[in-house]
């Protein structure tokens, strides 16, 4: 994300804007919004404009879509809980959008280890149950 809000350029903002504003738009399907979570974050990557990080954004693709399959799959919460949840992590992403437009990679950088942190508390609780 550092190298991103350094080098994105106006077709890279267009498109992780553009992604995030799908994920807002399909935040009440769970696979959908999956999908947009995935392309948001390949476009983050392509915003680099560094093969190396490109590359590592197809993993970094398949451990999402895993994630997110293992929430659907073991989570427990209600419909309100799940709207909380979505809504919390678009807000955060819209951070990151946000520092990434600005040119500000410490605050990028701060903004996806929360993205991180939020994605791994929610998975683990969708796991555990608890």
């Amino acid at each position: 994300v550092r190298l991103a809000a350094v080098r994105a350029e106006g077709e890279d903002l267009a498109r992780i804007s553009a992604a995030l504003e799908h994920m807002r738009a399909s935040s009440g399907d769970w696979a959908a919004y999956a999908k947009a979570d995935g392309v948001f974050h390949m476009a983050v990557f392509a915003a680099s404009h560094n093969p190396f990080f490109l590359r590592l954004g197809t993993v970094v693709h398949d451990v999402l879509s895993a994630t997110f399959n293992a929430e659907q799959a073991f989570s427990n919460r209600s419909l309100a809980e799940m709207k909380r949840v979505v809504a919390e992590d678009i807000a955060v992403h819209a951070l990151l959008f946000e520092a990434i437009s600005q040119k500000d990679p410490a605050r990028a950088e701060e903004h996806i280890r929360a993205i991180i942190t939020f994605a791994r508390a929610n998975l683990s609780q969708a796991v555990t149950g608890s």
